[in-house]
């Protein structure tokens, strides 16, 4: 009988959600945590803990807000930090 697999744990998962944001980032240069979510499948409340720990390891940045015609919380947009290579 095969063994099972261990199961993952909490650093790993954070590990991945952090490399997804990431990922998004590197492709569209500039997005909203609400439009990394609806691209990666993530939470919001996922996305928004990732976006935290990349900014404070200085990996991104904030770079504007998303300018709109409506009511309601602006998107604030996040981007690679300058010095980080791709």
């Amino acid at each position: 009988m095969p063994t099972p697999l261990p199961m993952p744990s909490v650093g790993m998962l954070r590990e991945l959600s952090d490399r997804h944001v990431l990922d998004q980032l590197m492709a569209a240069a500039t997005m909203t945590r609400a439009e990394i979510a609806a691209s990666t499948g993530l939470s919001k409340p996922t996305v928004s803990d990732s976006v935290r720990r990349l900014v404070a390891d200085g990996l991104i940045v904030e770079s504007g807000r998303r300018p709109t015609g409506r009511t309601g919380r602006l998107g604030q947009y996040y981007k690679l930090a300058d010095d980080v290579g791709v």
